[in-house]
């Protein structure tokens, strides 16, 4: 595996190596190269249109209302304590558990994901220098996305978290290491947790999430 590093020129036949069909992948990570470059420049096109400091105040303004949103959202779960779980079959003959508890006092929430099962490691992979854990971000991802749903929010941000405790156990399937196999099929594994997270609120808002 690769350590996180900047584009620059040779990247993409290096990658592409390590492929199965390297002619397949050169051709994949130029299209999203190229795609991440054109959207770059029309972002820029667009912001030079916007007077100054708009675009910062939108953005502030909308990590305020998520945090409201949140806020308003504590409020109505009370006090309680949820859990579920779920699992994924990563390897044929193993299920991996993914389990949430939850609990709220009316004015925060502990998102707990530490029982769930260690990640399963991936033959011959190792964590070179400059590596992070594969499934910190997508884990995040998953929580904003299940709060948004539950708290019937329009937002989609990192405001959601504002009073929420996130605790992860590192080595877990929900911090796994680099080259765990739920790392590297971090969006399927973070699609599960967010029907876990689901499946917890569900019980404190039916109404919201029958």
């Amino acid at each position: 595996r690769l350590r996180p590093t900047k584009w620059a020129d040779g990247l993409e036949r290096k990658l592409s190596r390590r492929a199965a069909d390297p002619s397949e992948r050169l051709g994949d990570l130029r299209a999203l190269h190229g795609a991440i470059r054109f959207g770059e420049r029309r972002l820029g096109s667009y912001l030079a249109t916007l007077p100054e400091g708009m675009w910062e105040r939108g953005s502030d303004s909308i990590h305020e209302q998520a945090a409201a949103d949140a806020e308003a959202a504590f409020a109505r779960l009370g006090s309680g304590l949820w859990a579920f779980a779920d699992s994924l079959e990563l390897v044929e003959t193993q299920d991996t558990g993914l389990r949430a508890t939850l609990r709220g006092d009316g004015k925060r929430l502990i998102v707990d994901l530490r029982d769930s099962d260690d990640a399963v490691p991936l033959l011959g992979a190792a964590a070179g220098p400059g590596m992070t854990r594969a499934l910190t971000v997508a884990t995040v991802r998953a929580v904003v996305a299940g709060l948004s749903r539950s708290f019937g929010s329009t937002l989609s941000s990192d405001g959601l978290l504002s009073g929420v405790e996130l605790l992860t156990r590192p080595g877990s399937l929900c911090d796994a290491p680099p080259g765990a196999i739920g790392g590297l099929i971090a969006l399927e594994t973070a699609a599960r947790l967010y029907d876990v997270l689901l499946g917890a609120l569900a019980q404190a808002v039916p109404a919201l999430l029958p």
